[in-house]
């Protein structure tokens, strides 16, 4: 799909209020002119396999990654929201979750503190085989820690994932409420 069809299936899906109109009511949290250049790049990477770190009350994302994008995708929360979406596996615990395969994308967007979001990195990032992903890097809605977890990161390139050396760091911070998802391609 092309950005314009990704930006409108996105907003006909329906985004948390303060992105847009509620559309279908998935709730997606994050900004449509964000993800949609988000997903153009992942589309040409070729991912189709997701690790979604943080389901959300609403579950928009896992949601529409699932049964728009057509990717699989596992989502891990610490609390259990009673989601039963087709195409999506959750899991519900707090901790490290260990996986036996790997995933295309890892996308971290949990607990938004500082140490939890360098904890999620280096304990879900050795599961990536494409691309790890991080939402709300511009700190919006009380983001900060996100912000200040890859403004570090990106400026050291510092991890426990040994699978990273020197990587190619991206983001997408859009001037109209931005959250910002920042990425990097493994």
């Amino acid at each position: 799909m092309t950005y314009d069809e990704l930006k409108a299936l996105i907003e006909q899906r329906g985004v948390h209020p303060e992105f847009g109109e509620p559309g279908e009511n998935f709730g997606i949290e994050q900004n449509p002119r964000e993800l949609a250049t988000f997903l153009v790049r992942m589309q040409e990477l070729g991912v189709a396999s997701v690790l979604e770190i943080g389901t959300g009350y609403k579950g928009g994302l896992s949601r529409f990654l699932a049964q728009d994008m057509g990717w699989d995708v596992t989502t891990v929360d610490v609390q259990n929201y009673g989601h039963a979406f087709e195409g999506v596996h959750y899991i519900v615990g707090a901790g490290k979750v260990g996986f036996i395969h790997k995933f295309d994308l890892v996308f971290i967007d949990g607990d938004h503190s500082h140490d939890s979001v360098k904890t999620d990195y280096e304990v879900y990032g050795i599961y990536a085989t494409k691309v790890i992903a991080f939402h709300d890097i511009a700190g919006l809605r009380s983001c900060e820690g996100v912000r200040n977890f890859w403004k570090k990161l990106t400026r050291t390139g510092y991890g426990a994932t040994a699978q990273i050396v020197n990587p190619p760091y991206f983001k997408i911070i859009e001037s109209k409420k931005p959250a910002g998802i920042g990425w990097i391609e493994l």
